[in-house]
């Protein structure tokens, strides 16, 4: 059973990393581990001839993952034992944790590369853990983007289009997007750019509650120095 469970689950993600991409030529690193206590599988881009961006990309998701798995067998072990110690009657183990990264979105044009990673992580419970992660990088002038760098957006500007738009999407969630989306630096810290679009992401419980999922806000952006 635990078998078919992963190879479905290899194969949603494998399905998800498919969806979305802009891209001229980037190479697919995968990895795939299955143990008593966890399955993982990730997979993230790689880009010819831009050495600093992959180091930024694989320190994201390696360093996550090496915290993950330092941890798994032990609080497998302990999860287990909670389990049949409530379940008296049961004798089944809980199934092994399930670890992912996928890159969701993939940019790589001319001018920009930029990435947005999602890393789910169930470890029991009524549900697992979404969070996000980002790179932009620009090829032109050779450095990694922030979110103000972009048009010289402030948090002000940028927390008065997301909070319109979202309160558009979320009727009835004001107390979550007034606070998730507010003019502050940690809230914008997960975004995409290709060149003509600014699109912002929200992790699960930062603007709206869980069931709802991530959230994002497209903002046009024509040229340098315009605001749509």
């Amino acid at each position: 059973m635990i078998a078919k469970k992963g190879v479905f689950f290899t194969g949603v993600l494998c399905a998800l990393f498919m969806i979305s991409c802009q891209s001229l030529n980037y190479r697919k690193q995968t990895i795939a581990e299955q143990t008593r206590y966890y399955e993982a599988y990730i997979q993230y881009p790689q880009f010819d001839g831009y050495d600093t961006v992959n180091e930024r990309i694989e320190q994201i998701v390696l360093v996550s993952f090496d915290q993950f798995k330092s941890s798994a067998e032990t609080n497998w072990i302990e999860s287990n034992r909670a389990h049949k110690e409530m379940n008296a009657m049961q004798n089944d183990d809980l199934p092994p944790f399930e670890y992912s990264v996928i890159g969701e979105q993939v940019i790589n044009n001319n001018r920009y590369i930029s990435v947005l990673l999602r890393t789910y992580n169930f470890t029991g419970g009524a549900h697992g853990m979404t969070t996000l992660a980002s790179v932009t990088y620009d090829k032109t002038n050779n450095t990694f983007l922030t979110i103000t760098d972009i048009n010289d957006f402030t948090y002000e500007q940028l927390a008065e289009i997301c909070q319109a738009d979202l309160q558009k999407q979320l009727s009835g969630e004001k107390a979550w997007y007034a606070d998730g989306a507010s003019a502050d630096e940690s809230n914008y810290r997960i975004f995409t750019y290709d060149g003509k679009t600014l699109t912002v992401y929200f992790e699960p419980y930062a603007v709206a509650p869980y069931a709802a999922g991530v959230q994002q806000v497209q903002i046009a952006v024509p040229q340098r120095g315009t605001i749509n």
